[in-house]
């Protein structure tokens, strides 16, 4: 069984992208600019570690009409886990998924010029934390191909996925050019970010509104390009596995505050 491992980064002096990468299997990053964050750090992470219900997760997709093409998934850190499938489909693999935890793993599909819909068949696996259980979900959709584009609304929540990944690549450029020594270009990256979420039609979107206050985290250390970069290597991954505590669901909630309760009178005494 895969073990979810999550770092700590204390301050400005810890190299956040060793601790990055140490973070595997549904573990997160977290950046701890003081003493005054590490019960609700720990306790963030120990809340997703008490309400996991799915591990081993694996989304699949395909479309079997002739000619038709499941691309890679546009989450960069989803594509690295993609399996080609026989069919044609794909297979990518999920983080851990907590009670009430939503998970969107965007595609695109390509289909030949004659295709009027997209029939897509999709399937979810994962074996149930409570029971040790596999257990296998399919669903069909049918899309219809818009014909008239200038008359197609815009769907706002794939306008918040949109969004969600928009901003987790800049947050990513953000991180870099602040560790490189280029506030200058971390702070327009982290700008461009805001203005595209603040400017959408799915501002509104709690997703979105979710990554716009990681991305002002971000910003509120603008001076310092060291907590700079923590800072936005932080929000990029939680945008990416929307994770964090700004996509905290009522369950993981209620145990990270028991487990900041828990840490601050144990700091205290």
């Amino acid at each position: 069984t895969p073990i979810s491992v999550s770092t700590f980064g204390f301050g400005a002096d810890h190299n956040e992208d060793a601790l990055q990468k140490l973070a595997l299997c549904g573990g997160e990053y977290n950046f701890v600019p003081n003493a005054a964050a590490i019960p609700r750090a720990f306790g963030g992470a120990l809340g997703g570690l008490l309400s996991v219900i799915a591990q081993q997760v694996y989304v699949e997709l395909e479309a079997p009409a002739p000619g038709a093409f499941v691309e890679a998934p546009i989450d960069p850190d989803l594509a690295r886990t993609m399996e080609r499938l026989a069919s044609g489909g794909v297979r990518v693999r999920l983080d851990d998924v907590c009670t009430e935890e939503q998970r969107d793993v965007p595609f695109r599909v390509s289909l030949p010029a004659n295709a009027p819909d997209a029939h897509l068949i999709a399937r979810l696996k994962y074996i149930d934390a409570s029971s040790s259980s596999e257990v296998t979900m399919e669903a069909t959709q049918v899309l219809k191909r818009v014909t008239d584009v200038d008359s197609n609304v815009i769907n706002l929540e794939v306008e918040a996925q949109r969004l969600r990944l928009e901003a987790a690549t800049l947050m990513e450029e953000a991180e870099l050019a602040a560790r490189a020594g280029n506030g200058e270009k971390a702070r327009a990256k982290l700008a461009d970010a805001e203005h595209r979420i603040v400017t959408s039609p799915a501002a509104n979107n709690s997703t979105a509104a979710n990554i716009l206050e990681d991305v002002r985290t971000a910003q509120r250390y603008s001076s310092d390009v060291r907590m700079m970069s923590k800072a936005a290597a932080m929000g990029k991954g939680c945008a990416r596995k929307q994770k964090g505590a700004n996509f905290s669901t009522p369950s993981r909630a209620r145990i990270s505050r028991q487990a900041e309760e828990y840490t601050t009178n144990n700091m205290m005494a």
